[in-house]
């Protein structure tokens, strides 16, 4: 698997969001054999255009999504703050 750097569209590149095309497929460059090629934008979640549109430009891509438990979201942070203590 190959995982896009940045891992994310939404990383700055030239001070502006990786928007246009050609430079979104720029992120997959070093792609070669891989079973899976993707990147880690959580920005789609919000859209309501985000798979419909990645089904025009892409038809057999997979989007997966990997939420978290929103308390680990919370205690996680906390518990590394008390240890740092």
């Amino acid at each position: 698997m190959l995982l896009s750097r940045p891992k994310s569209r939404r990383s700055r590149r030239a001070d502006r969001l990786v928007l246009d095309w050609n430079d979104y497929q720029q992120l997959f460059k070093d792609a070669r054999r891989e079973t899976a090629v993707g990147e880690a934008s959580v920005a789609y979640l919000a859209s309501l255009h985000a798979a419909v549109a990645i089904r025009a430009r892409l038809p057999d891509a997979r989007i997966v999504m990997m939420l978290r438990n929103p308390i680990d979201r919370v205690v996680l942070p906390l518990s590394c703050g008390a240890r740092q203590r």
